[in-house]
């Protein structure tokens, strides 16, 4: 029997540390997991912080055929984190032209603009930057710069308007009380000319006044031999040597026509008659040169 005893105490003994250990475990596996899930934590604020640490604000304007959901599917920023950098309403709806604010890293704001750019049909940016130099230029040549002068002689709104090169409309919206359809030498009048044309204009005034000034070269006519004009071939006048008694129906024109005769043969030989009123039984003379078939019908 003691045999036993000490055999299972033999047994026993050597587990109890164990049994220790695993009673003991499940309180030490908790605050393990606890412990990581703290450093898994930290880490990823401390990632998370980092992240923030190397993006940067972008601020681009909206532009033709892009929308709120394609810049933040591009950029990889959400949109109501847009709208939070804009400083816009968390339901708004930027249009075209509106400014929006993105925080991307330099690697994600590289590949924002190559999708950016290949929207644009394939232009490069330089072409971009071409095109914000001639809109510069362009808005440069738009603004103006009131310039007031005193007229000249002879000079007018329309020519000044057109050595300024600018609008007649413009000339007059900078003259509101000044009728520029009837003005006189030495009054005063106010030009819109663009920025860096005042040299060309007062170059063209001047010019025009020159040309004006200048004498004007004599005219010397070239030596034409002048020819006798040629006297008109005389008239040759019809011989009235026969007569016709008018008949009733005859009209003087279709007998001229009949007889091979110009009505004007006919009323030269008639001076003395107005051949618009004869009537029936009156008797005309006949030129020479008229024919008839019927020999009786002339007389002498």
């Amino acid at each position: 029997m003691h045999r036993w005893v000490f055999i299972a105490i033999f047994l026993i003994l050597p587990n109890l540390p164990a049994c220790s250990e695993q009673r003991s475990g499940p309180p030490d596996s908790a605050g393990d997991h606890a412990s990581r899930s703290e450093a898994a934590a930290t880490a990823g604020t401390t990632e998370k912080a980092s992240a923030e640490a190397q993006s940067e604000r972008y601020v681009v304007r909206l532009r033709q055929g892009e929308s709120l959901g394609r810049l933040s599917e591009w950029s990889g920023v959400s949109k109501a984190d847009i709208l939070r950098a804009s400083g816009l309403d968390a339901e708004g709806r930027p249009g075209v032209g509106a400014f929006l604010s993105l925080d991307m890293t330099p690697a994600k704001a590289a590949s924002f603009m190559d999708h950016r750019l290949s929207r644009l049909g394939g232009r490069t940016l330089v072409q971009t930057v071409d095109d914000r130099i001639q809109a510069a230029g362009k808005a440069a040549a738009e603004r103006r710069e009131k310039v007031t002068i005193l007229i000249r002689r002879d000079e007018m709104i329309g020519l000044l308007a057109e050595w300024a090169g600018v609008g007649l409309s413009e000339v007059r919206a900078a003259n509101p009380s000044v009728n520029l359809d009837r003005v006189h030498v030495g009054q005063k009048v106010v030009l819109p000319l663009p920025v860096g044309r005042r040299i060309d204009f007062e170059e063209a005034r001047e010019a025009w006044h020159a040309d004006r000034a200048a004498p004007s070269a004599p005219v010397v006519a070239d030596k034409v031999k002048l020819v006798p004009p040629v006297p008109p071939a005389p008239e040759e006048k019809a011989a009235c040597g026969r007569g016709y008694r008018l008949r009733h129906g005859d009209i003087v024109s279709k007998l001229a026509r009949r007889w091979g005769v110009t009505l004007r043969d006919v009323r030269h030989c008639n001076k003395d008659l107005n051949l618009d009123r004869v009537s029936a039984g009156s008797r005309i003379r006949v030129p020479d040169a008229a024919r008839s078939s019927y020999a009786e019908e002339f007389s002498k």
